[in-house]
């Protein structure tokens, strides 16, 4: 068969069977697996759907090269259905936790696993035809010259579109997040170049209009280089439940001020649903304003949105019986409330017209803007005020953009996060079921099938079951907001008018800090603008831009204490690689090396003079398969059912690695035969009497009896 999957393996016919407890029945490819244990060895049901994928996923090994995320674009982005419309494209970065393990990858005969800095050191990860470089990349993990990535850096495309909107991953490599500013605007560069090479590309599906990611303190660096563009990290709701809190017009405002604050509040539905506040009658509002001050979830989408609204209300508050003292804090505390109510409402109120919603943002970025010239950095770290005003920047820019593409497409603004990244890692987690983690040999047909049920979603809208994390508000009428939640007619570019939503917002934002008692004319700020070279984004005379500072911003500690690399400032003028990059010329050089090493062929197998074994199973002896393994970190159900009892801990490795300290005689290879020990009607297998027999048993294990995975034989 040429190692090609004949497609008519997988059109075998099915058969049924009716198993002991259902009543309906199931239906599974009998036929197939019959082929496949007789003489004629036909492929088994894993293999044919294995080959038969629909998106052939190229997982990256060492370098970032251009020819992979070449080729991830054409897979993902070459078939059109016949409405099909050029439109806007989000680039959309991230990572995404896994295994940290090494594995092989046969599709290009890698070890795959290695972070990207392994480049450095070998030249070729191809495993050949002998154990001389898996010798070497275990040596360079034992000797720590090289790392296992923990986790995986993925960059998508999304189109800015009313249906089809869905992350589509174009580049997947393990990563030790150690790199630099510099590195990662390269990376962005090799993202941007081969989007526009790529006939599947811009000129398919159009232009790159913004650049979405997290609040990595090396990667925002990268997108000042590349774009002056970084998405949101909303860390507001965590500046305001922190003791320190957001000095505002010399009041600081905290969770201490706000908790006094929010109780004043009438005729609030404290509960996140109706359905809370049925099962708990006698929750008191102490109760709930302590769950919305002091989360659980850090993460917790709808209750940061729900604090900024309350906060936002505060400003609504009858001042009638207030003193003085109580008069300045209220005045502070609307200041912050109309500042917030400017930045939440239009992306929460689908009723909002894209006017409305541009005027709203300008009106924000200008209420900042004045705090932060007032109190600096007291008032809103240097990264989340940067972060902010590029939002807003964005958000402009992306009218403008739309303007110039089609004046009668959408402006969909609830698109310029990578909430579709995000949807597309809890749907990788979630078809592995009770396996959720996965390595990196798996992570192509996860990202593959993630793909296929976006496009059945599109088909079929009612299926999809939305994310709780991403509900902006909790009710039983009102869902997650995507772009069919708005009216076309009401947020196509051609109704919006930038210059008048400018002026009126600017007009807007200096009647409330008169009112308020911080009274400012921006146009008498702003003057000479461009000598004194201030703006928006630097709005300090003399001062950098407060998105590249080396300070660490408060508001994504957690976040910044996960980095291994110092962060530094960063000069915008200076000399840097990848504008020297050129994407045509490398992508030749990395296809003829490509073409060369399919004609040279190679086996998955290597012949160790006794006997033929697989390279995965070599792999998987040379690496120590336990290392990565820890109960306290581990989301894996099935790792810590087998490997960890519940309080336990991983083994001692002070002793070495379990293989390595095992003859060779000792270890279970590919085709072994082996026997097991199977107890039956025995109703709780953690029993004094079995722990007696076996040393290695669990005794504080979860009864199984009952529970999930309890099975009668």
């Amino acid at each position: 068969m040429s190692g090609q999957i004949p497609l008519w393996c997988a059109q075998l016919p099915l058969v049924s069977y009716l198993a002991r407890g259902y009543i309906r029945k199931r239906r599974i490819n009998g036929a197939l697996h019959a082929l496949h244990k007789s003489p004629f060895s036909f492929p088994c049901q894993q293999t044919v759907v294995k080959h038969h994928q629909d998106f052939k996923l190229r997982v990256t090994v060492g370098d970032v090269k251009i020819s992979d995320i070449h080729h991830n674009i054409e897979v993902m982005f070459k078939d059109v259905p016949p409405s099909h419309l050029r439109v806007g494209i989000t680039l959309m970065m991230d990572e995404i936790a896994t295994d940290g393990r090494m594995c092989y990858l046969s599709d290009t005969d890698e070890c795959g696993g290695l972070c990207e800095h392994a480049a450095e050191k070998f030249t070729s990860m191809k495993l050949g035809n002998n154990l001389e470089v898996i010798h070497a990349i275990a040596a360079a993990v034992r000797a720590g010259e090289v790392h296992i990535g923990q986790e995986v850096f993925v960059a998508a495309f999304a189109r800015n579109d009313t249906f089809d909107y869905s992350a589509k991953p174009v580049l997947v490599f393990p990563t030790c997040k150690s790199g630099t500013a510099q590195t990662s605007a390269l990376i962005i560069e090799k993202l941007r170049q081969a989007w526009q090479l790529s006939p599947y590309g811009e000129k398919l599906h159009g232009p790159i209009w913004s650049i979405a990611s997290d609040g990595d303190p090396k990667r925002r660096p990268a997108l000042y280089l590349q774009c002056m563009a970084p998405d949101i990290e909303a860390g507001i709701c965590k500046l305001l439940c922190t003791r320190e809190g957001i000095l505002v017009n010399k009041t600081v405002i905290n969770k201490d001020l706000l908790w006094q604050w929010l109780e004043q509040l009438e005729g609030v539905d404290w509960t996140d649903d109706t359905l809370f506040s049925l099962l708990n009658p006698k929750a008191t509002t102490t109760q709930n304003l302590d769950s919305l001050l002091n989360p659980k979830d850090p993460q917790d989408v709808p209750r940061a949105i729900k604090l900024l609204v309350m906060v936002s209300e505060l400003r609504n508050l009858s001042t009638a019986r207030f003193d003085p003292t109580e008069l300045e804090t209220h005045r502070a505390l609307s200041l912050l409330g109309e500042m917030l109510n400017a930045l939440v409402e239009p992306f929460i109120n689908p009723s909002f017209t894209i006017t409305q919603q541009i005027k709203s943002l300008v009106r924000y970025s200008f209420l900042s803007c004045a705090l932060y010239i007032k109190h600096e950095h007291s008032f809103m770290p240097s990264h989340l005020y940067s972060d902010l005003q590029s939002m807003v920047k964005t958000a402009v820019f992306r009218v403008t953009q739309t303007l110039i593409l089609d004046p009668d497409l959408a402006v969909l603004l609830c698109l310029l996060g990578d909430n579709s990244l995000e949807i597309l890692f809890g749907r990788s987690r979630m078809i592995g079921g009770h396996k959720p983690n996965f390595a990196v040999d798996e992570i192509g047909h996860r990202f593959s099938s993630c793909v296929c049920l976006s496009k059945l979603y599109l088909k079929y809208l009612h299926w999809e079951r939305k994310p709780r994390r991403l509900k902006l508000v909790r009710n039983r009428d009102f869902d997650h907001l995507t772009p069919r939640c708005w009216k076309p007619s009401a947020i196509a570019a051609s109704s919006c008018d930038i210059s008048i939503c400018w002026s009126h917002g600017t007009t807007e934002a200096e009647e409330i800090l008169e009112r308020l008692g911080l009274p400012m004319k921006f146009s008498i700020y702003f003057r000479d603008w461009k000598k004194r070279n201030i703006n928006l984004m630097r709005p300090i005379e003399g001062k950098r831009y407060p998105g590249i500072s080396a300070e660490v911003d408060r508001s994504l500690d957690d976040l910044v204490a996960s980095q291994s690399a110092p962060v530094q400032d960063l000069d915008l003028q200076g000399y840097h690689e990848f504008r020297l990059y050129q994407g045509k010329e490398e992508l030749d050089k990395e296809l003829a090396v490509i073409m060369a090493a399919l004609k040279a062929g190679y086996l998955v197998w290597i012949d160790l003079g006794e006997r033929m074994v697989h390279k995965k199973t070599i792999i998987c002896l040379f690496s120590d398969p336990t290392l990565d393994l820890n109960y306290n970190k581990s989301h894996d159900r099935l790792i810590r059912v087998r490997c960890f009892s519940i309080g336990g801990d991983k083994r001692n490795r002070t002793s070495g690695p379990i293989i390595r300290e095992l003859p060779a005689d000792s270890i279970f290879k590919l085709d072994d035969l082996f026997a097991t020990l199977v107890a039956q009607e025995v109703p709780d297998p953690t029993s004094p009497s079995i722990c007696e027999l076996v040393d290695a048993s669990a005794k504080e294990e979860v009864q199984l009896q009952g529970g999930e995975g309890y099975e009668e034989f």
